[in-house]
């Protein structure tokens, strides 16, 4: 999966991928021949295409935001 945050340096901002990269994915496996990534694990994403998945984005933040609030 490729949920994230992602921030590039400025030259890697600056090359030009080849046509043809569709997804992210296959921009980042191109980038990374090029260019240091470093990235950060991300637990719990989730994919919100479909309403269903909205929901679940929400009951996740909403859990969330319970453990912060009560220290869990």
């Amino acid at each position: 999966m490729t949920a994230g945050l992602y921030l590039l340096a400025e030259g890697a901002r600056a090359r030009r991928p080849p046509a043809g990269l569709g997804r992210l994915r296959d921009y980042l496996q191109w980038l990374v021949t090029r260019a240091p990534l470093y990235g950060e694990v991300i637990d719990r994403v989730v994919d919100v295409d479909r309403p269903e998945d909205v929901a679940l984005a929400e009951a996740l933040a909403e859990a969330s935001q319970r453990r912060d609030v009560y220290g869990g």
